[in-house]
Order: C-alpha cells, then sequence, then structure tokens
C-alpha cells in the first residue's frame, strides 16, 4: 500500500508540472524561415508571424546585429494572427543570434535565431557556406525548434498521459486486492 501512495504521490506532482507549464504566452512569435544563411551587402528578407489572443498595438525590436543592417516595423497591428516582413543587409560575415522581440496587451514573447553570415560572392566558399556543416548538435531548420505553443501540447500530452497511467495503475491495484 505505502508503494502506491508514493506512485500516486509522483503522478500527481507530474500533473501539477505539466499543468502550470501549459500556462503558455497569449502571444506568440513565429520566424519564417527561422534560421538565417546570406552573404555580406545581400539584403535577406524574413517573415514575423504574430499570434496574439488580444488585439492592438505590439512593440517588435530586433536585436543581434547593428540597428543600421535592419529595416522593420516598430509597432505592428495585430488582429488575431499577423505576418510582418523585416530585411537584414549584413554588413560583416559572421555567425550572429538575433533576438525578434514583441510586446504588447497579450504579453511579452523573444524568439531567437541564429544569423550566418559569408564574405561577398565571388570568393571561394563564403562562410556562410561553410559555417552551417561546421557547427555542431542539431540544426535550427524550424524543424527541430519547439515554440511557446509547441511546449503547452507537449505539457497536454504529459497530463494525459500521467492521467492514463494513474489509471492503469489504479484499475491494476483494485484489480488485485480483489484477487
Amino acid at each position: 500500500m505505502g508503494n502506491n501512495a508514493f506512485m500516486g504521490i509522483v503522478l500527481l506532482f507530474i500533473l501539477i508540472l505539466a499543468v502550470a507549464g501549459a500556462s503558455a504566452s497569449a502571444v506568440s512569435l513565429r520566424l519564417i524561415p527561422h534560421s538565417i544563411n546570406t552573404i555580406t551587402y545581400e539584403t535577406f528578407m524574413g517573415h514575423i508571424e504574430i499570434d496574439a489572443d488580444d488585439s492592438g498595438s505590439y512593440s517588435l525590436h530586433i536585436t543581434g546585429v547593428p540597428d543600421t543592417w535592419l529595416e522593420y516595423p516598430s509597432t505592428v497591428d495585430v488582429n488575431g494572427k499577423t505576418t510582418v516582413n523585416y530585411m537584414i543587409t549584413p554588413a560583416e560575415p559572421g555567425v550572429y543570434d538575433l533576438s525578434f522581440i514583441i510586446s504588447g496587451p497579450s504579453g511579452d514573447d523573444e524568439v531567437v535565431a541564429e544569423m550566418w553570415v559569408g564574405a561577398e560572392s565571388g570568393g571561394s566558399q563564403s562562410y556562410a557556406q561553410t559555417g552551417a556543416s561546421a557547427k555542431k548538435g542539431l540544426p535550427s531548420s524550424g524543424m527541430f525548434s519547439v515554440g511557446e505553443q509547441d511546449w503547452m501540447l507537449i505539457d497536454i500530452a504529459a497530463a494525459v498521459i500521467a492521467a492514463i497511467f494513474a489509471a492503469l495503475l489504479g484499475y491494476a491495484t483494485l484489480r488485485r486486492e480483489s484477487v
């Protein structure tokens, strides 16, 4: 009986963690594409999907590179799901971590994307071409990225699995006691 009580407490703790983690922000960002691979002085255009529960004016800010490289709207009127464009014209090769930050009536969200910038075309392989293959770990192509809404789904799935496990454990315990 003591072992079953311990298992029940563990399952309750897992369920509490899953429910607590499910309280995601009411605004989320999604970058299209998630990673950036370009060369110096070539303008790259990407898209930002903003999904918010509350309509209104939201502030958008991008950090990680000089402001002179960037072109994007600093405020966005959002009504449900909205897509805005941004442009980057890098002046120096390298690897940069860009932070896309949104804040407004529904809350705040931040997405970080990696940008590989190679030297101007015409030379041998650029840093953008070799940098991506030299990186260790999973590519940040969006295929492996987990956004805020994805974490909420993962938490809900964990809660459902914990509930099923608890029900099966209870059924096995009752069946064992009735035999």
